[in-house]
């Protein structure tokens, strides 16, 4: 590309793709990057305009206040507080990450949540599960799957003739 109007003519047209893309809700910086270098992957873009490019829009995100990874994070804590489905720390722990928040983040959020929060998680899991099978290998797989511990957490299963028995 040799033409500054033409670099400016994709960095708007970039910049109109990501603005769409945030209309659906707030993303993590992570999340617009990685859609700025698809918006990017066309072949009439050569390879020293793309870093240009991606500075460009970074740049007018955070003067517009569009990339803010804190309010993504209170966001997502309000969502999992009125939440009416049980997720536990495990399961929320993985789906930040692939948001690309770091463990000091995650451990934020994790502190402004009721300490009780995954013990209930596991109760909710425990009885929907229950309702299904009385079987305590099933159930013990189950929990496992789910993401639960029985040492870390505190939870933990009696076998008594076929009977499970919730114990804390």
């Amino acid at each position: 590309m040799d033409s500054n109007i033409e670099l400016e003519k994709i960095n708007s047209l970039v910049l109109g793709k990501v603005l769409n893309y945030l209309s659906y809700g707030y993303k993590t910086k992570k999340e617009i990057l990685k859609k700025i270098d698809t918006y990017l992957n066309k072949p009439y873009i050569s390879l020293n305009d793309k870093p240009f490019i991606k500075n460009r829009v970074v740049e007018r995100l955070l003067e517009l206040d569009l990339i803010d990874d804190d309010r993504v994070l209170n966001d997502i804590l309000s969502s999992i507080k009125n939440s009416t489905k049980a997720k536990n720390k495990h399961k929320i722990t993985n789906f930040l990450m692939k948001k690309g928040f770091d463990y000091t983040q995650i451990g934020r959020l994790f502190d402004n949540l009721d300490p009780n929060y995954d013990l209930e998680c596991a109760r909710s899991d425990y009885h929907k599960i229950l309702k299904k099978t009385d079987d305590p290998n099933k159930i013990k797989k189950y929990l496992l799957n789910k993401g639960y511990t029985f040492n870390e957490h505190g939870i933990y299963l009696l076998e008594n003739k076929k009977k499970v028995e919730w114990c804390v």
